[in-house]
């Protein structure tokens, strides 16, 4: 790609052995046969152009058309042969002017015109002049596809790269210290820039190519470029987050815990400055490596300005231009990446593999209820359709609310009650049992066979929060349904309609932009634990996901699903039942959450170690309590205090 800033290489100085009193008819010879010609051979309609002026009478008529055709080859974007022009006007070789040919006869206004735009072609010259020409070129670059496709496709190769980096290292390599936490995220970020640096460089060249620009750096010098620009961008990049997540105490929740009004301008403002700081320390080292002309502060900061512009309008239509299908793909494959990182630090002793799915009592197909629960294999037929049968429509209009809200909590209290008579479930879980043991199962039965399949969605956060954010939300419901219903009361927790309803309305409710950090801080609590504890998928879903032909809805399908089958763990059910123990000690309601600024803190210590302790003393590793305690916060919906942690 030529860069926008780009000083072009010119070609091979005006002769020397031109005389001083050298003629304009003879300056135009010399461009038309003698050495101060281009590189590139002029075109027929160029030389005939050049003839013509050659005939002409007046010097000064000859040097004014001169100047006239120079305009010309830099608005068609041939800068080395305006450079090359612009400098026989002058008088000057096309790097530096010619102490023995400095008196040609032309008018001082011709002359200081040329030299000024052969100046400002160069990164030379005053602020004014240069940043007039990077801003008349600013528009055919933002838009030209030879600039934008580039860029795409490199952020697209390496998105995909570490995101399947990152399934692999968490899936495949688990103990080794590069597949755990900061190490894991280094590894496929550094194999997706390695994927990445290639594509964009060798994408460009060719696009130039093809488009007819024969002229530019060496292909060595191209992926130096690359090198040096990516790495520098993503260096300060990662610099910039670290900071945001600095100042709004963003931790393991992704939900900011200090200054929470003002993250949209810190945002913007660290993600420009990071961006800016690194363009202009990848001019500074190209530099240094003689890539590029060493130029003064002012027309520095003007040519990184340009080129900071560039990048961000060609991004944006880019994304316009590929549609937003392949946006929303990059999207989810950023949210996957970051999810996997995360998951790489809060879970190190689990293996996220999918456990033998069989029918649990009653017909249910309810994943983890049954079997070690330790992962392995699905037993046999088709995955992909027990993913899109797994759903239960709620918000059919034949029936009330009432009515929905009593089967549903029914049916789950059966189904727990199925759980619990498990004995290979924890002791912390027998309050839970009694709780439900008179429950007749005739209801499940008539539930299921009205309903369809359960879908566990909204579970974990108790019966109080979801009738509250269920009657909320029936308030509000208009004409437009309740994707316009939740836009208005984001903050709500899960409602037993969103836990049911159908997976590609549930798609279209929460999309995930590109432009906006995952998780988002005004997402129903639901949907961020949901991207939280949603890990490494399973080989089957995995591919649906790396695959680019898979519809969108099967990518929620294939989320969703994976998200039931982790929480319908009997480790999670044994998690709420000492999370509702923990909440009854320090006097909070069962559906409230923890307000941990109103406890003691060394009390709140104490209970949660206490709960970490008890849970190693059952069948889990020290590793596993660790991730007790951790989620354990992570339900209460706060950022963990590394404090209680050691």
């Amino acid at each position: 790609m030529e860069r926008l800033d780009a000083a072009p290489a010119l070609s091979a100085p005006l002769s020397a052995k031109h005389p001083a009193e050298l003629s304009a008819r003879a300056v135009v010879s010399a461009l038309l046969e003698g050495d101060a010609g281009p590189r590139e051979k002029w075109t027929a309609a160029q030389r005939e152009e050049l003839q013509a002026i050659q005939t002409e009478g007046h010097p000064d008529l000859i040097y004014s058309q001169l100047l006239d055709f120079a305009g010309k080859l830099e608005a068609d974007e041939a800068l080395e042969k305006a450079g090359v022009v612009y400098a026989a006007v002058v008088g000057a070789q096309p790097v530096e002017p010619l102490k023995n040919v400095a008196q040609h006869p032309t008018t001082e206004s011709s002359k200081s015109h040329a030299q000024n735009r052969l100046d400002a072609i160069q990164g030379k010259g005053a602020f004014g002049g240069r940043a007039e020409f990077l801003l008349s070129r600013f528009t055919r670059e933002a838009t030209d596809p030879k600039v934008i496709l580039p860029m795409m496709a490199g952020s697209f190769v390496y998105g995909a790269v570490r995101s399947a980096a990152l399934g692999r290292l968490a899936a495949t390599t688990r103990g080794a210290w590069y597949a755990q936490g900061f190490a894991a995220r280094l590894t496929a970020s550094s194999l997706g820039f390695a994927a990445e640096v290639p594509t964009f460089a060798l994408s460009a060249r060719a696009l130039r190519q093809a488009g007819g620009h024969t002229e530019g750096p060496s292909l060595s010098q191209e992926l130096g470029n690359a090198a040096l620009t990516l790495g520098f961008l993503k260096s300060f990049a990662f610099a910039g987050c670290q900071a945001f997540r600095g100042i709004h105490g963003i931790g393991e929740s992704g939900l900011p815990q200090r200054l929470a009004s003002g993250t949209r301008v810190s945002q913007f403002a660290l993600s420009q400055g990071a961006m800016f700081t690194g363009l202009l320390a990848a001019h500074k080292a190209e530099a240094a490596l003689g890539w590029r002309p060493r130029l003064d502060g002012a027309t520095t900061i003007t040519d990184t300005l340009a080129s900071m512009l560039s990048l961000s309008v060609g991004g944006h239509f880019g994304h316009k231009i590929l549609g937003p299908r392949l946006a929303a793909f990059q999207a989810e494959a950023r949210g996957r990446s970051e999810l996997a990182s995360r998951w790489t630090e809060l879970a190190p002793g689990l293996r996220p593999l999918m456990a033998t799915a069989q029918p649990a009592p009653g017909g249910m197909l309810l994943a983890m209820s049954v079997g070690d629960g330790r992962g392995g294999e699905a037993s046999g037929g088709d995955p992909s359709r027990a993913i899109r049968n797994l759903r239960i429509d709620l918000s059919s209009k034949d029936a009330k609310p009432k009515a929905r809200r009593k089967a549903l909590e029914d049916l789950k209290n059966h189904l727990m009650t199925q759980l619990h008579g498990d004995p290979s479930i924890p002791e912390g879980a027998k309050a839970l049992r009694e709780l439900f043991e008179d429950r007749d199962e005739a209801v499940a039965a008539a539930a299921m066979e009205h309903y369809g399949t359960l879908f566990l969605v909204g579970y974990d956060f108790g019966a109080a929060e979801l009738r509250q954010g269920h009657r909320a939300l029936e308030k509000i419901r208009d004409d437009a349904g309740l994707a316009a219903a939740r836009r208005k009361k984001a903050e709500l927790a899960l409602t037993y309609i969103e836990g049911g309803m159908e997976l590609n309305d549930y798609a279209k409710l929460y999309p995930l932009p590109s432009t906006q950090p995952l998780p988002e801080p005004r997402a129903p609590r639901a949907i961020q634990v949901e991207r939280l504890f949603q890990m490494v998928l399973p080989t089957q879903l995995r591919k649906m996901f790396l695959d680019p032909e898979a519809p969108e809805t099967a990518v929620r399908q294939a989320q969703l699903r994976y998200l039931t089958l982790m929480r319908s763990r009997p480790v999670d059910l044994a998690f709420e039942a000492e999370l509702l123990e923990l909440k009854r000690r320090f006097g909070a309601a069962p559906g409230q959450n923890f307000n941990l600024e109103t406890l003691e803190a060394q009390n709140a210590a104490s209970a949660f170690v206490e709960l970490a302790q008890r849970f190693s003393r059952e069948d889990f590793s020290r590793a596993d309590a660790l991730t007790a305690l951790r989620r354990i916060f992570t339900y209460a919906g706060h950022t963990r205090n590394p404090e209680l942690l050691h």
